[in-house]
C-alpha cells in the first residue's frame, strides 16, 4: 500500500520484542519503514537535553540561568526551573504569529531566543508548571556555552557514541541531510503532501532517531532509574505538571513509576514509555493523522489512562456575532514582550484580531472577554489595554497605541 505509516516496538521485561510496522518511510521512492528508519521525534528530545545538562558538572542546576544568559530578564529562574518547566518563560513559537510570522516563514533558535529575552516577568506564578519549548532552547544555549560546542557534538560525545546510537542526532539546520530518514505526510484534497517546514530547533526538538537507538536509550534510562542513590544523576525531584496525576522530571513525565514523553513535530509523532516493570514501548509515525501517543497507550497496561501531554486547546465557538458592547476594544495595541502591532477591527460580521499575514474572528465570552482560535483576550490596564492568553504563552499585556 502506497501510504505512510508507523512502527511500534515493545520490549518486554524478559527481553522478547514485539514489532508492528506498517507503511512507507518515503512515498516518492517506495521505501518501507524499518527499525533503522530515522524519525523526527519532536519533544522526546527533551529527555536527551535534560540528561546532557545533568551530565555536565560545570552546570550547577540550582544556579540562576542569568549566570550564563545575561540577556535573560526574567529574574530568579534556575536551571532546574528550566528543566522542570517551572521558569514561567512563555513559549516563543506561540508568539510568532503575533510577531507577524507565517506558517512557512523560516525562523531560527536565535529568533526565538530574542523573543525570550524580551520577557521581563514570569507568565505564571513562581513554582507553577508552564510547558515551554523555549525553556529548553535556553538550556541548549547554556550547554553550548559551557562546552563551547554545538548541541549535536555534545550529545554525540556524551551519549550517542557511548550508547551506540549511530542513527541519532540533533538536526541543527533545515537543509541538513538525515541518513535513512522518513518523510512525514498529510493527506490533503485526495493526495499525500509532505509536511516539512524550513525550521530546525535542536534542544526542545529536532532529534532524529530510530526504534533501534531509542531502545538503547530506554535501557540507559532504566539503568539510571535502578542505580543506587550515590550513583544517580543530580536530577531534580519530579514536580506536579499541568496534567492530573502526572509529574515532570528531567525531560520526562512520571506516573506511577513509569516514564514517558510524547512528541509532535512537522507531521511526525512519537512516544516512548518505560513502565515500572521495565517494559519499553516506542511508537513512531510519519503520517499526520496517526498519533503515536495513542499507539503507545494501547500497548501499555496502566491503571491511569494516558494521553498526549498537551494543554487543553482553547476553541472558539462558531456563528456568534460580536456586539457593540465590545467595540471599546477596537484599536491598535503593542506589547513589550512581542514585536509588532495587533489591531482589533470591527468588520461587518463582527470583531477580528489582525496582524501581518493573518486575521482571526473574535467571539464574545461571558465576563467581557473575547476568544479566538487558540487564544483569549480580556480588557486590561483600566481599559487602556488588553491581556492576551495563548495556550503556552499566557499573560501578554498589550497597551493601546491608537
Amino acid at each position: 500500500m502506497n501510504e505512510p505509516g508507523h512502527i511500534l516496538h515493545i520490549r518486554h521485561p524478559d527481553g522478547t520484542v514485539t514489532l508492528d510496522r506498517h507503511g512507507l518511510a518515503n512515498l516518492e521512492h517506495g521505501i518501507p519503514i524499518t527499525t533503522d528508519t530515522a524519525f523526527n521525534v519532536g519533544s522526546v528530545a527533551k529527555q536527551i537535553t535534560a540528561h546532557l545538562t545533568l551530565l555536565t558538572p560545570e552546570i550547577d542546576i540550582d544556579t540562576p540561568a542569568q549566570h550564563w544568559l545575561p540577556n535573560l530578564q526574567v529574574p530568579d529562574v534556575t536551571v532546574t526551573d528550566l528543566i522542570q518547566h517551572h521558569g514561567g518563560i512563555r513559549d516563543a513559537e506561540s508568539l510568532l504569529s503575533l510577531a507577524g510570522f507565517r506558517d512557512l516563514d523560516h525562523y531560527t533558535a536565535d529568533d526565538l531566543l530574542q523573543l525570550a529575552y524580551r520577557q521581563q516577568r514570569r507568565a505564571v506564578p513562581k513554582g507553577q508548571f508552564l510547558y515551554s519549548n523555549t525553556g529548553y532552547l535556553l538550556l541548549t544555549k547554556i550547554l553550548e556555552q559551557t562546552h563551547t560546542a554545538p548541541l549535536n557534538q555534545i550529545a554525540r560525545a556524551l551519549l550517542f557514541d557511548p550508547l551506540n546510537m549511530p542513527s541519532t542526532h540533533f538536526k541543527d539546520h533545515p537543509q541538513q541531510i538525515v541518513h535513512a530518514a522518513a518523510t512525514a505526510y498529510r493527506f490533503h484534497h485526495g493526495s499525500w503532501r509532505t509536511t516539512t517546514v524550513p525550521v530546525a530547533l535542536p534542544g526542545p526538538g529536532s532529534l532524529w532517531t530510530s526504534t533501534t537507538d531509542l531502545d538503547r536509550w530506554l535501557r540507559r534510562l532504566d539503568q539510571t532509574r535502578q542505580a543506587p542513590a550515590d550513583q544517580t544523576l543530580r536530577a531534580p525531584t519530579p514536580v506536579p505538571s499541568s496534567c492530573p496525576h502526572w509529574h515532570y522530571g528531567p525531560g520526562i513525565f512520571v506516573s506511577g513509576g513509569s516514564f514517558f514523553h510524547h512528541g509532535h513535530e512537522q507531521g511526525f509523532s512519537a512516544a516512548i514509555h518505560l513502565t515500572a516493570d521495565g517494559t519499553a514501548v516506542i511508537a513512531l509515525s510519519n503520517r499526520h493523522d496517526t498519533d503515536a501517543g495513542r499507539l503507545s497507550n494501547s500497548a501499555v497496561s496502566s491503571a491511569l489512562p494516558l494521553q498526549s501531554p498537551s494543554p487543553e486547546r482553547l476553541t472558539a465557538p462558531s456563528n456568534t456575532r460580536a456586539t457593540d458592547d465590545y467595540c471599546h476594544l477596537v484599536g491598535e495595541f503593542a506589547s513589550d514582550d512581542v514585536p509588532g502591532v495587533l489591531r482589533i477591527i470591527n468588520k461587518p460580521d463582527g470583531l477580528a484580531l489582525a496582524r501581518r499575514g493573518a486575521t482571526d474572528a473574535l467571539i464574545p465570552i461571558p465576563g467581557g472577554g473575547l476568544i479566538g482560535p487558540g487564544f483569549r483576550i480580556q480588557p486590561a490596564l483600566e481599559g487602556k489595554g488588553l491581556r492576551l492568553d495563548l495556550e503556552r504563552a499566557p499573560g501578554l499585556i498589550y497597551r493601546r497605541i491608537a
